[in-house]
């Protein structure tokens, strides 16, 4: 019963119930409202941190109810497009991995950060991830959960949803 129940908002954008409750399960007005969200929080930016959590966890809200759409996406959406997601996420989180310390201590300007942890009496021979600062780098892969619910979800809209989407 909710399987049909759902089938039928995504194909024909009205929910049982009328207008008001359609406004909340389409997955059209799902993503307008968080679209409008996003513009009202001000964008974002590391100084406003409490909106995009609001804006981030809109998004995990959106991608939770479309899961099936974004499950569907993940398997028939356009392999570009579908790519192109996938290592815009995965960015973030690879740099997350720690390495070990014959390669971290090789890269570029981690000289100051031996010389930190000698000064700071910590072993420098321990594994450490690429990313310098591993909270920021998380933050990054949370804001790219709204732009990731529109491309995943707007992928299964209709033309003319995507249209009215853009509009919005």
């Amino acid at each position: 019963m909710r399987v049909q129940r759902r089938q039928r908002v995504i194909e024909h954008g009205v929910a049982p119930g009328g207008w008001l409750m359609s406004l909340g399960a389409t997955p059209l007005a799902q993503l307008q409202v968080l679209c409008l969200l996003a513009i009202a929080m001000g964008g974002g930016g590391v100084a406003y941190g409490l909106r995009n959590a609001v804006i981030q966890l809109a998004a995990l809200v959106v991608l939770w109810l479309n899961r099936m759409q974004v499950w569907r996406f993940v398997q028939q959406g356009p392999r570009g497009l579908l790519a192109l997601v996938a290592l815009s996420l995965a960015l973030p989180l690879v740099q997350l991995v720690p390495l070990p310390p014959a390669l971290w201590q090789g890269l570029p300007g981690r000289g100051d950060v031996v010389q930190a942890f000698a000064i700071a009496g910590l072993p420098a021979d321990s594994w450490f991830p690429l990313s310098l600062d591993r909270g920021r780098t998380l933050t990054a892969f949370c804001g790219l959960l709204a732009p990731t619910a529109l491309v995943a979800v707007g992928a299964g809209l209709a033309q003319a949803q995507r249209a009215q989407l853009a509009r919005t």
